[in-house]
């Protein structure tokens, strides 16, 4: 939260109160001011959180479109489900039961000792989400609007959000794989 909101307090601070961040953090005066800042910061960074929440969670968290993807690429041995997931296609009910089974997946993965990097990816799409806002905001109030600078920017964003999106499912497909994994090592330890 203190990145996303420290970069909208420096863009603001920089851009429409044409007071330079670097001057305020440079001189020298009393813990006060710095301790208001971060404060600040977190605060902005929460809302940023809470907009990029209801801008990418209605369509992008828990997809089960993407759970089936994830779980067809991951799933090339027997079906834990049963269901005919490679049709684009399911019922409510396949829906529901496949993000029940999906849940459960995550859930005995993700507290699971043996762990993947599925918190890591996580928090690096949380990172990702959470920076694009501020970004465009900067695109949006920078007033040197050089044509270069708008493409380049233009070009990091939609990268970041395809790299997004990547990374998400393969959250989805690792998920799948470890919970497969982990249940045939259970049943080979039982042995």
């Amino acid at each position: 939260m203190i990145i996303p909101g420290a970069f909208v307090l420096i863009v603001i601070s920089d851009r429409l109160l044409d007071v330079s961040f670097e001057e305020v953090a440079s001189k020298d005066i009393d813990f006060l001011i710095y301790f208001i800042l971060f404060t600040l910061a977190y605060l902005i960074g929460l809302i940023n959180n809470k907009i990029a929440d209801l801008i990418f969670n209605s369509w992008f968290r828990n997809n089960w479109y993407s759970i089936c993807c994830g779980y067809n690429s991951s799933h090339k041995i027997k079906l834990l489900l049963g269901l005919t997931i490679h049709r684009i296609r399911i019922e409510e009910q396949e829906k529901r039961k496949l993000l029940r089974v999906y849940y459960k997946a995550y859930y005995y993965v993700t507290y699971h000792p043996i762990n993947s990097s599925i918190g890591v990816m996580e928090q690096q799409v949380a990172f990702i989400r959470n920076m694009l806002i501020p970004i465009l905001l900067f695109l949006v109030i920078d007033r040197f609007q050089e044509s270069l600078c708008v493409m380049i920017i233009l070009l990091v964003v939609i990268a970041l959000f395809f790299t997004m999106v990547a990374i998400k499912n393969k959250i989805y497909q690792r998920v799948w794989e470890d919970y497969e994994y982990l249940r045939r090592l259970e049943e080979q330890n039982k042995r």
